[in-house]
C-alpha cells in the first residue's frame, strides 16, 4: 500500500504490513523497529473539535478526549472512522504516515477482535535535517 518507494527502515517494516491488520499490532511493529510517535498538537482539535476543552471537561472518560494522550502518534480522525498517524525513524530519516479505519476505542487491541484495523501507509525521506 506505500505510495512511495520506502528507504532502509520503511523497506523492513513494510514486510510485515497487511492491509486490514489490527492496529494495535502494527503500533507494535513499528515501534519495536524504532519508530517513534510524532505528536500533533492540533489533535485534540482534529479529534474532538474546536471546543474539546467543553467537551472534554463535561465527558474526560469519552474515548475521543482520552485518545490523544493515549495514542500519541495520531492527528486526526474524521467522523467516518479513518484515523491518521504519523511516525518517525530517526536513524534513517524516514517518515511514516498510516490511516486506520474502524473504532478509535480499539487502538490497543491487538488480532481479530480489534474494530480498528490499518488501511493505508507511506513512507517519505524527511527533507529537514
Amino acid at each position: 500500500m506505500d505510495e512511495s518507494k520506502p528507504q532502509a527502515a520503511g523497506t523492513a517494516l513494510e514486510a510485515v504490513l497487511q492491509a486490514g491488520m489490527a492496529y494495535a499490532d502494527f503500533r507494535k511493529q513499528v515501534l519495536a523497529q524504532g519508530w517513534t510517535p510524532v505528536p500533533d498538537a492540533q489533535c485534540k482539535a482534529n479529534v474532538v473539535g474546536e471546543n474539546h476543552d467543553a467537551v472534554c471537561s463535561q465527558d474526560p472518560d469519552l474515548a475521543t478526549c482520552k485518545v490523544c494522550d493515549q495514542m500519541t502518534e495520531l492527528s486526526a480522525c474524521s467522523g467516518d472512522g479513518r484515523c491518521m498517524v504519523r511516525f518517525r525513524h530517526d536513524a534513517s530519516g524516514e517518515s511514516l504516515e498510516a490511516t486506520g479505519y474502524g473504532m478509535i476505542e480499539d487502538w490497543n487491541v491487538s488480532g481479530e477482535d480489534s474494530r480498528l484495523q490499518l488501511s493505508r501507509w507511506s513512507f517519505s525521506k524527511d527533507s529537514s535535517p
